[in-house]
């Protein structure tokens, strides 16, 4: 129940992807499952896939709602075109009922927070949003496996065949996902396609949105001639050039000088409770960022 109620806040928060989530699933469950007397790892693994699948529908539902009031804006509804034809494709297929491809493709493949929320605004049925979702349990189980084989790990981070098992299991995971969202993509673009015509013509629901956009094109423009790079000065072309710097620059840094930046701290071996020659942090998570440099190359 921990588990359920801690993976359902972390998809409330749109920064936080479902795969986190399902290896968070897979690292508490997989450990309790292999300690001695227990159901074992991959009877573990299994029981982490089925919480996560619950999880994550719960988890749209919540996103759902979110977008469902929302949406009751229509400045919100402006905001991911609700007017438009590639947004009605979209809703479109998500009308379908039962499990179709194009519908599967995007609820699974599509971003978790995104998608979910998107439903709520364009107030897609529930349950069958709910079914074209279940096929996640396929994302779910090679993460959720990833994350128990990290807890076989031993301390200096060797872990022998359960290091290959545990990369592999996200690659599949990584091409499972990858292939749902260029399906996804795939189907969009020929809906689009196919029904260009009924999907451009105007619906009366969509006034409110279409007079906003009217009303905001004198705004959009100006924005447009203010902010064309043209039309700036000197001191903010070399702002926005040194933030592009910036921003290259941060990986660079967090590859070469990983070690330099941030403490080494493995998921499943490491305790955040010992010192730092022992693998843990000392109790605090933010420990794990080495000051100045890992702050610096963080900011």
């Amino acid at each position: 129940s921990i588990c359920f109620a801690v993976g359902w806040v972390m998809f409330l928060l749109p920064p936080v992807p479902g795969a986190s989530v399902y290896l968070f699933m897979g690292i508490v469950i997989g450990k309790q499952a292999d300690s001695p007397g227990s159901i074992g790892l991959l009877s573990g693994v299994m029981l982490a896939t089925v919480v996560a699948t619950a999880t994550k529908l719960a988890g749209c539902v919540g996103q759902y709602l979110i977008g469902f009031f929302l949406g009751k804006s229509v400045k919100v509804q402006k905001e991911i075109a609700v007017d438009s034809v590639p947004t009605r494709a979209v809703e479109k297929i998500l009308r379908q009922r039962g499990i179709g491809l194009g519908k599967v493709a995007i609820l699974v493949g599509g971003p978790d927070w995104p998608v979910s929320v998107t439903c709520g605004i364009l107030k897609i049925n529930i349950p069958q949003m709910l079914l074209g979702t279940l096929p996640i349990v396929i994302c779910a189980l090679p993460v959720c496996a990833a994350g128990a084989f990290l807890t076989k790990l031993s301390s200096d981070g060797s872990g022998g065949i359960y290091t290959m098992l545990s990369s592999g299991a996200m690659a599949i995971s990584l091409a499972v996902n990858g292939g749902f969202s260029l399906i996804a993509v795939k189907e969009t673009f020929r809906t689009v396609q196919q029904h260009r015509e009924e999907l451009a013509v105007p619906r009366e629901e969509h006034r409110a949105v279409e007079e906003l956009t009217r009303q905001e094109m004198a705004y959009v423009q100006a924005y447009k001639d203010v902010s064309a790079w043209n039309t700036l000065g000197n001191g903010r072309k070399a702002l926005v050039i040194a933030a592009a710097d910036f921003h290259l620059l941060a990986p660079i840094l967090f590859v070469i000088y990983a070690e330099d930046c941030f403490r080494p701290f493995s998921l499943g071996t490491s305790e955040i409770d010992a010192s730092y020659a022992a693998g843990g942090l000392m109790g605090n998570p933010l420990n794990i960022i080495i000051f100045p440099k890992g702050f610096g190359a963080l900011a």
